[in-house]
């Protein structure tokens, strides 16, 4: 048991008076074999520097006269005077004058010298349990005046020229290198040289720390006349030690841009990020050293942040007789920039994660004892698999279940999925705090070291109401693609200053299956389930080619369709593993369209039963007119009704080119019965795009007198009022046209000059009303964002698109025959790769079918 404690038992027990309590303490500091017996410990005191005295004297008040006399004359060093110094910067002894500095056990009498400088006075000796080296002090001393120069430049309040160093055995008693009570720096005499410089530099800056700070009559110490009295707020205020000891850290890397010494106590921080940002320094070893990143983070990321750093104190002496707390001078301080501490700590949090700093190489690649490959923050980390779809918290015992004031965490999702493509990862996180605006973030993160790939995700936060006393916030947010990423990282932030104000919260996260594709190519028909990253490939009988595909989105993928270049259409209950025949168009057609092909299946999106398959040829064997049908089931295929474009065809002239060709249907998901559909209409008055309310049974043209050809139409997710359409107007290329209002007016725009395309189509964002992706000849694929009135060129020409969302898009490039495969983009089509098989050759190869399905279990 160490003396302290032997003390403190004995002081409650009433044993000891609380004089002799404190004189014991300071005499277990300074003088041990003066202790009485019973008090005398080979047990080290668990106290470091400043903390130890301190807490010996924590009652000065109370103490008697005599008392306090007694402690000052143990604590109190010689006073020295300069008077007699020369104005040089040799060092000289000081005749008759030696270091009398009582250090424990011993009481150091040195011969003294003094080195002088343009700023610091630097007393030193070469003899006995102070010596040192005159190399050193050199050492020292350009430490110090690099120092005093690079925060006069800033703009800081310096002290009066001439402040003391003292050079001491420091480390005979305590762990710390350096002390900066209010009036003086006592430096160690044996401090590696290599860290001499940065430590003056860090010491220094507590002495112009002090500049700021109350008088003995606004801010007195605890203890009175006493040189190592520290005024009243750095015992009192957690966040003024705090920020003493962060700046000081920021400030020696100030004056030396090389300095990575830092680097050893971020750790310390970034290993418990719950926990708040301004924490004492004697609470946690090293936590507020590593909390440098703060200052750090403002210098690097804010215009005026060395300013901010600055106006802090500037702020502090103005508040509080200098005698208060910190954080409402740094609240001001960043006021004048315009921001807050709620503002910018949410920030600081997610470039804590990420690394974001001018030395984030390093410290994502240089290893630390302790720490590992890398700096970043320790999180919760969760592992999702084929035997893990899903994953809730939090489940941590080792703290961070609760998040404190200015503080965060973070939690990790790892992909550990094997061959797919497509997953999506949903994320929901409720937090209870008592403040607003809980920061929350998210990164899919690709790669961390050497270099950092990652994007990042903004979730939807909505505040649901109060629960007790605190409100209660829900985000959401989805990661598309999920297999894509190494791991998905939560930030979850409380930007709240006060004391009491901790956040709870709870999250869970899991996975929605990839998506399943069919696509339809020359001789083969293929599926994938797993989002493109395996095939099944399936050969129809008599060597067909399939020309169009649709699958069933409310079956999870798991019922397809596929129509083979023989008019017949075939089904699968399976996902791909079987196909039956469903249905013979053959005798549907025969005699009545000629060279005929399928053109689309669509499949209601209400009542999967429902499917509708578009025939498209000519009005002979083999020349003539284009005419087209559409036939509907009600009972997945079985069977088929008659023509559903029989009263288009009684409307239409027989002198007009085109007789109801249909290329494209889109069905209202509000009403099923509404269906438009998209029409080769050259020559043919009102044709192009056509709308029936009745299941098909009438038809109304929406297009007016627009005399257009081979026209695709897609109707938005979001509003279906809203319609866009793709056609070559006449012989002046192609348009996209756009109707908001449900068809009752149009705005065209034209988007390329190619004539008589191979194909062309249009495709409305899934979750943009504004935007859509259109391709209609060799200027490739374009996207347009603001409701028809520009559209930019993205890529080549593509053949047949499919959009998951905005960014994450399916599609077939055009190309010649045996050219083409499916390929995906995370980047809004953008950027493509292939993940189609290897022997999926001939996907782009006709003219108007529609060889790409794409749904979403």
């Amino acid at each position: 048991m160490d003396s302290y404690t032997l003390i403190d038992q004995d002081l409650a027990r009433g044993i000891l008076t609380i004089d002799q309590a404190a004189l014991y303490k300071v005499y277990a500091i300074f003088k041990s074999p003066r202790l009485p017996f019973q008090y005398q410990s080979a047990v080290p005191i668990p106290l470091e520097g400043l903390d130890a005295v301190m807490d010996a004297v924590a009652n000065w008040v109370d103490l008697n006269e005599t008392t306090r006399q007694t402690i000052n004359d143990y604590l109190t060093p010689k006073d020295i005077t300069t008077s007699s110094i020369p104005g040089t910067l040799a060092s000289k002894r000081v005749p008759g004058m030696a270091m009398q500095i009582p250090l424990g056990q011993h009481f150091l009498d040195c011969d003294l010298y003094v080195k002088p400088t343009p700023h610091f006075s630097i007393f030193y000796s070469t003899t006995g349990l102070c010596a040192t080296s005159d190399a050193y002090v050199n050492i020292l001393a350009t430490g110090l005046e690099d120092a005093w120069t690079r925060y006069s430049a800033l703009g800081y309040t310096m002290p009066p020229l001439g402040t003391f160093v003292w050079v001491i055995p420091i480390h005979l008693r305590s762990s710390v290198p350096a002390m900066s009570p209010r009036s003086l720096i006592l430096f160690d005499n044996s401090m590696h040289v290599a860290n001499v410089q940065v430590t003056a530099a860090h010491e220094f800056f507590h002495i112009v720390q002090w500049q700021y700070f109350g008088n003995e009559i606004t801010c007195p110490g605890i203890l009175s006349d006493f040189i190592w009295a520290m005024p009243r707020a750095w015992q009192n205020y957690d966040d003024v030690r705090w920020w003493m000891e962060a700046t000081a850290q920021w400030a020696q890397h100030e004056v030396y841009g090389n300095d990575q010494s830092y680097f050893a106590f971020i750790s310390s921080y970034l290993n418990q990020p719950w926990t708040h940002l301004d924490t004492s320094p004697k609470l946690i070893p090293n936590f507020a050293y590593g909390s440098v990143l703060f200052p750090i983070y403002l210098s690097e990321r804010m215009p005026a942040g060395r300013d901010v750093v600055r106006a802090a104190w500037s702020r502090y002496v103005q508040m509080n007789n200098a005698c208060g707390p910190m954080m409402p001078a740094l609240q001001s301080a960043l006021q004048t920039q315009n921001t807050t501490m709620e503002q910018v700590f949410p920030s600081f949090s997610g470039a804590n994660y990420t690394l974001d700093y001018q030395n984030q190489n390093q410290f994502r690649n240089t290893p630390i004892i302790g720490v590992g490959p890398d700096f970043r923050p320790n999180p919760w980390s969760h592992s999702l698999n084929d035997q893990t779809l899903a994953v809730s918290g939090p489940v941590r015992t080792d703290g961070g279940q609760q998040i404190e004031h200015l503080a965060a965490t973070y939690i990790e999702v790892r992909n550990d999925f094997v061959g797919s493509i497509g997953r999506t990862l949903t994320v929901t996180v409720d937090i209870y705090i008592p403040g607003p605006n809980p920061g929350v973030k998210l990164w899919a993160v690709k790669q961390f070291t050497p270099t950092l790939d990652a994007t990042m995700i903004t979730p939807n936060l909505e505040m649901l109401g109060w629960v007790g006393g605190n409100q209660h916030y829900v985000a959401r947010a989805t990661v598309l693609n999920f297999d894509s990423y190494k791991w998905v990282a939560m930030a979850l932030v409380n930007p709240l200053t006060s004391g009491s104000s901790a956040m709870t919260y709870t999250y869970s996260a899991g996975v929605v299956p990839p998506p399943v594709i069919y696509a339809g190519g020359n001789l083969k028909g293929f599926v994938s389930t797993n989002g493109g990253a395996m095939w099944n490939s399936f050969e129809f009988p008599n060597n067909v080619d399939v020309q169009a595909v649709a699958a069933v989105t409310n079956t999870q993928g798991l019922v397809g369709y596929m129509g083979t270049s023989d008019l017949r259409l075939w089904k699968t209950t399976n996902g791909g593993q079987a196909f039956n025949t469903a249905y013979d168009f053959v005798p549907k057609v025969q005699g009545i369209i000629g060279n005929a092909v399928f053109s689309m299946i669509t499949i209601d999106p209400v009542n999967a039963n429902t499917v509708y398959v578009g025939i498209h040829g000519k009005t002979d064997p083999y020349w003539g007119p284009d005419k087209g049908a559409l036939f509907k089931s009600t009972d997945g295929g079985q069977t088929f009704g008659s023509d559903l474009l029989a009263d288009c065809h009684a409307n239409h002239n027989p002198g007009d080119w085109y007789d109801c060709a249909i290329t494209s249907l889109a069905i209202d998901p509000r009403n099923p019965n509404v269906l438009w559909i998209g029409q080769d209409a050259w020559n043919s008055v009102g044709q192009a795009v056509m709308r029936s309310t009745d299941g098909g049974q009438t038809w109304q043209s929406m297009l007016g007198d627009m005399i257009d050809t081979f026209t695709g139409i897609s109707l938005s997710p979001v509003n279906s009022n809203v319609l866009w359409a793709i056609a070559q107007q006449q012989l002046s290329g192609q348009y996209v046209y756009h109707t908001a209002d449900g068809g009752a007016t149009w705005n065209a725009a034209k988007i390329d000059n190619t004539l008589n395309p191979g194909n062309r189509f249009v495709l409305a964002d899934p979750l943009n009303v504004k935007a859509a992706w259109a391709s209609g000849g060799q200027e490739g694929l374009k996207r347009g964002q603001d409701g028809n009135v520009n559209w930019t060129r993205i890529n080549s020409p593509f053949h047949a698109l499919a959009a998951m969302n905005s960014q994450w898009l399916y599609g077939v490039p055009e190309g010649p025959q045996g050219a083409a495969s499916v390929q995906v983009s995370t980047d809004g089509g953008i950027t493509w790769f292939d993940i189609g098989d290897p022997a999926m050759s001939g996907l782009s190869g006709y003219v108007k079918p529609q060889p790409l399905s794409v749904v979403l279990p």
